[in-house]
């Protein structure tokens, strides 16, 4: 009796062992495939972040060439409003020169009428 009593303990011990080995197996099972989804998502975290680092280079880069764009938009800006300026001096300038060339003109006239009065006076003399 003693005999069978062990020989079913063994048997209930061989059958929750087996089972246990089964769960130790699936949970292996399981782990593996952890495991192997762990390292495809740190490759692709390794991906996403060179990923990241290059657009934050492209992004430095294109914020510099705005701060250039920027810079020369302002000389242009600077340089359109001293062309105005130039512009508006020059037209100033010629307005000068015409009166400045009318006065000259109506002095010349003046100078050459008082000139033949003064010659006539002398012929009228002689």
């Amino acid at each position: 009796m003693e005999l069978l009593s062990l020989q079913s303990e063994l048997r209930q011990k061989n059958s929750k062992l087996k089972t246990l080995q089964a769960k130790y197996d699936h949970l292996e099972n399981n782990f593996k495939h952890i495991l192997e989804n762990h390292k495809i998502i740190i490759g692709q975290l390794e991906t996403y972040k060179q990923e990241i680092e290059l657009e934050k280079s492209k992004n430095i880069a294109i914020d510099n060439q705005l701060q250039i764009a920027r810079i020369e938009n302002a000389k242009i800006v600077d340089a359109k409003l001293k062309n105005e300026e130039l512009k508006k001096e020059i037209e100033l300038l010629r307005n000068v020169n015409e009166k400045l060339q009318d006065a000259f003109a109506d002095d010349f006239k003046k100078l050459h009428s008082k000139q033949i009065k003064v010659v006539y006076v002398l012929c009228n003399r002689l």
